[in-house]
């Protein structure tokens, strides 16, 4: 804890930069080679051009591949994972403009091949999973943080940045190119390069600049009431109570208040046979070696069916200290992010990662006041549990010690501004510092992610908020890039290096005019254990396997500080079409401060 405490001395602050694979220089300093004999900078040497196959990361020549290909123009996608705007244009293609060979222009398919290339720096299985996921089977070429983009194809005078667009003919004649500033729609440029190939002529002038791309804003998903702290959550709990005398649903709390020390529920999901019967006993025995206002326990039969809910000893009219109810299926759901984290993530093989189910019986322990002491899936260790229960009667401890109900914990590697090293940074303690985390995923292509990290840094934006209320709310950054010497071995990285590559990140971002206090990054190298490295990371393998619905767009994600997922954000713009100025996640933030003014 030491480590996180220098980390975070004055405030309780980061940003979370993460799986920002593409890490290019910002500013172009590379004339680019020309084709041997021509002065025309317009013109390279095709055959000098080289990308890396994704499929199966054998080198590609430019010039061969078209010549193979028999085809007189090709049409270069530039992108990246972290790049909203690629996405949604390599969406377009891939639904509106290839033909059944899924790489020639549909009514082109002897004169127009589009080849996608991909300009993240980290694993090629991660862009072979991306690939697959999305079906963008037109990009085909990896260009590890853009270096042949750069080198050949970027238009004098630009900053790194994708989406670009590049159309060449065999001659390597570069006849027009849209950068990322640029506000062209997919139809457009399809319709020019049909205009190009028809007149054979190199248009006049490139398109005017536009707008950054600023999708709207999406929440992924909004959590339920239940997700957050305090003994309201047992309100949102409805359950029925067992036996003869079986009543109408009714909220968790009125059949089990949080009345004792300690309060244990053994939420069963289905049927689970003799692993909850044990747990009950051992949890039965337990209630009744201590006094009544000690600790009581309520026994959830959260399935489809509670089939062993009537079986049950339970007598709903007498008071006791154990009580049996069906119903709180929505409390296994709501916990579940606090398990799942240990469990191991596996590639599917068709671009979707998955995380092996809990087991069907987790038990929680709350106090008084709602906090969560003690978690456990699966059998209980009867050892574990009255070690828990030590401590909570030990005097002048008063409380839980935090191992008993730690939720997800991922060892990251943090750097403050304004310091030249950093350390270690144990997830699971710095979430307990404040209330709610917001932790945000972003990558410098990806102009919204810019625009919303931005518009935080404003006076009385997310950092401001987060910052002179440190007990309430902790925002952080984790860039999920890693250095370079990362990806030559095997192994852990040197934290010199690390700090090394967090310095530049810091540097980076005040160069747009972003404020970050705190940054991460996940030290565990894609390349490790056969490029399945990414599985054990937090962005790239857990929370994509957990969340299907992210995709490979950044986010912002907040969480309390038990683990509980509270909701999931796409990349927000800081304005939208109207110019209003709008920010959902600073919106959430701001209802779920009112929500615990009002229930507190």
């Amino acid at each position: 804890m030491s480590n996180l405490r220098n980390l975070s001395i004055g405030f309780i602050f980061a940003s979370y930069l993460s799986g920002c694979g593409s890490r290019l220089p910002r500013d172009i300093n590379i004339k680019r080679p020309v084709a041997s004999g021509s002065e025309d900078s317009t013109r390279i040497d095709l055959n000098m051009v080289e990308f890396t196959d994704i499929e199966t990361g054998a080198a590609v020549n430019a010039g061969t591949w078209m010549d193979d290909l028999k085809t007189d123009f090709i049409l270069l996608t530039f992108g990246s994972r972290a790049c909203s705007a690629c996405n949604k244009k390599a969406r377009a293609i891939r639904d509106n403009y290839l033909s059944s060979d899924q790489f020639s222009l549909v009514g082109m398919e002897s004169r127009l091949a589009i080849v996608g290339v991909n300009t993240d720096a980290d694993s090629i299985s991660l862009t072979q999973r991306f690939v697959k996921s999305e079906g963008f089977s037109f990009i085909r070429w990896s260009d590890p943080r853009g270096t042949k983009m750069l080198k050949w194809f970027m238009p004098e005078g630009r900053s790194y940045g994708v989406p670009l667009t590049v159309m060449i003919n065999r001659h390597g004649v570069i006849l027009w190119a849209y950068a990322n500033d640029s506000d062209a729609t997919v139809e457009e440029m399809m319709e020019r390069a049909r205009a190009t190939i028809d007149s054979n002529a190199l248009p006049a002038s490139t398109p005017d600049p536009g707008v950054p791309d600023s999708e709207e804003p999406i929440l992924v998903k909004l959590p339920p009431a239940l997700a957050y702290e305090g003994t309201h959550r047992m309100g949102e709990v409805m359950v029925s109570t067992c036996g003869i005398n079986r009543g109408a649903s009714k909220p968790l709390e009125a059949l089990l208040p949080l009345t004792y020390i300690a309060t244990f529920f053994h939420i069963e999901r289905d049927i689970c046979g003799t692993i909850c019967s044990k747990n009950r006993l051992l949890l039965q025995r337990k209630v009744d070696s201590f006094l009544t206002a000690d600790i009581g326990a309520g026994f959830l039969y959260a399935g489809q069916v509670p089939v062993d809910c009537e079986t049950q000893n339970t007598e709903p009219n007498k008071k006791s200290k154990i009580q049996s109810a069906s119903g709180g299926r929505d409390f296994f759901e709501v916990f579940a992010s606090h398990f799942d984290w240990n469990h191991a993530v596996t590639d599917q093989g068709d671009g979707r990662l998955a995380i092996a189910p809990l087991a069907p019986e987790l038990t929680l322990a709350f106090d008084r006041g709602g906090k969560l002491l003690f978690s456990a899936e699966g059998l209980l260790d009867e050892a574990r549990v009255d070690s828990f229960l030590r401590s909570i009667w030990i005097p002048g401890t008063g409380k839980s010690k935090p191992d008993f109900a730690r939720g997800p914990a991922w060892n990251f590697h943090g750097l403050m501004a304004g310091q030249t090293t950093g350390g270690a940074v144990d997830f699971s303690e710095w979430r307990n510092l404040s209330q709610f985390t917001i932790v945000n995923a972003f990558g410098e292509s990806c102009s919204s992610c810019m625009a919303e990290l931005k518009h935080w840094s404003r006076s009385g934006g997310l950092f401001d908020v987060c910052e002179k209320s440190p007990g309430f709310c902790t925002v952080g950054v984790v860039e999920n890039g890693l250095p370079e010497s990362a990806f030559s071995k095997p192994g852990s990285i040197d934290s010199r290096a690390l700090d090394t590559y967090l310095n530049g990140i810091f540097g980076a971002l005040v160069g747009r005019g972003i404020s970050a206090p705190f940054i991460m990054l996940d030290p565990y190298s894609p390349e490790n254990d056969g490029g399945q490295g990414y599985l054990k990371r937090f962005f790239d393998g857990y929370l994509s396997a957990r969340n299907p619905e992210f995709g490979f767009d950044f986010r912002t994600i907040v969480s309390d500080r038990e683990g509980k997922i509270l909701g999931v954000f796409k990349a927000v713009p800081p304005e939208d079409s109207h110019g209003k100025k709008i920010d959902h996640v600073e919106d959430f933030v701001l209802r779920l401060r009112n929500a615990q003014q009002g229930v507190q």
